[in-house]
Formats: structure tokens, sequence, C-alpha cells
């Protein structure tokens, strides 16, 4: 759900932020890579701290980004600021993500274990139903805020109340969630 709501309102962020559309690809490119990288360095991670605790952990770091990408968001913006905010969501994000099958995997083992019965097709299928269910709600959501916000494409400079609440969505509902 984060990720999609995030992902969806990006572009409005970068273009009230930034008033150009141009920032837009080494921000998702930063944010990609930086959670690629947290993922190859899961592997160590997980073994140190657990997949629970590897998951809080990125929790964490995404949600400590969050805030201070919302606070120091504003015009002027601070590009590289902004960029390594990116990053550190990005790197966190991938944390977090990098133990969530192998969860899920343990719960329906648990579950083998427990009943006798192998049930791993109908949970795993039921988490894939899930992570797409809760991408479509995210892109709704992300719809219903730029809504909510004001935002207007066809203007160049977005008043600062639709900056605010753009901002707010972006950077503060994810720490919420």
């Amino acid at each position: 759900l984060i990720n999609g709501v995030t992902g969806s309102l990006m572009m409005y962020y970068v273009k009230s932020l930034f008033i150009e559309t141009k920032f837009y690809a080494p921000l998702a490119n930063v944010f990609a890579l930086a959670s690629l990288i947290a993922l190859f360095l899961s592997v160590i991670i997980l073994k140190l701290f657990g997949k629970r605790n590897t998951m809080i952990i990125g929790l964490v770091i995404t949600a400590l980004a969050g805030v201070f990408q919302g606070i120091f968001s504003g015009r002027p913006a601070d590009f590289q600021f902004i960029l390594i905010m990116c990053g550190v969501r990005g790197f966190g994000g991938g944390l977090a993500m990098s133990g969530i099958y192998g969860v899920a995997a343990d719960s329906v083992e648990y579950g083998e274990w427990k009943t006798g019965k192998n049930y791993s097709g109908v949970g795993l299928a039921g988490i894939t139903f899930g992570t797409k269910v809760a991408t479509g709600l995210s892109v709704a959501l992300a719809g219903v805020l730029i809504n909510f916000s004001g935002y207007n494409g066809a203007l160049r400079v977005q008043a600062s109340d639709v900056l605010t609440k753009v901002n707010l969505s972006i950077n503060y509902l994810p720490v919420a969630i």
C-alpha cells in the first residue's frame, strides 16, 4: 500500500515542488537502485537480525526518511536533499520487503506443521491476491488524495496549500500507514 501511494504520487510531488518533471526520473531511479542494494545486502542483515527485526528496521528507516523529507519539502526545494531522502526511503523499503515473502512462507509452513496438510498453493495465492488488491487500492487512494489536494495539472505553479497537501500525502501518510 505504501509503495503504491508513494509511487503514484511521486510525479505530482515533483511537479509541485520543482515545477519541472525532469526531476522525476533521477528520484525514481535512486529510489529503485537503493531498494535493489538493500535487497542484496538484506542477506547479511537477515542473518544478523532475523526477518521480523529486519523488516521493522526497514520500516523505521523509511518512516524517518519520509518525515525528514516532509519537513524539508518546500519552495525552494533542495533537490540533493530530496534525492538523498528518496535513496534512504528506497533502502528502508527494500529492507522491509526483503523478509515479507519469507514470513509468508513461514506462516504456510507453520500451518502445514499444525494441521498436517500442505496448503502452500492456497497460501501463496492469497498473498498474491492481497498484494494485487493493495496495489489497486493504493492507486485509487492516490487519485483521491490528488483530487482532495486541489492539484490542477494545467497550472505551471501550484498553490502553496496544494503543495502542502501533496507533501502530507506522499511523506506523512505512508508513515501513518
